[in-house]
């Protein structure tokens, strides 16, 4: 089982928002990300950051990593 270590956050346009600034996101494969922590936000790789975020649950099911994720700071609004 691979496991992957991350510091930042790509949504790669797959985020779902839920209430207000909270999203989740499924990932493929297990990562572990730090929680409470604010991390940048990126759409793809390569991309400038989209902006801030503090992951607050990381969840590890069926070979996949589901992240809820708090936005608190965005870079632009456009």
């Amino acid at each position: 089982m691979q496991l992957e270590l991350n510091t930042v956050i790509e949504t790669e346009g797959k985020e779902k928002r839920l209430e207000g600034n909270n999203f989740l996101l499924e990932k493929e494969g297990y990562h572990l990300y730090p929680l409470n922590t604010q991390v940048y936000v990126y759409g793809s790789k390569g991309d400038e950051p989209i902006g801030l975020g503090t992951i607050t649950k990381l969840v590890f099911e069926g070979g996949k990593t589901v992240i809820t994720y708090q936005l608190v700071k965005l870079k632009n609004t456009n």
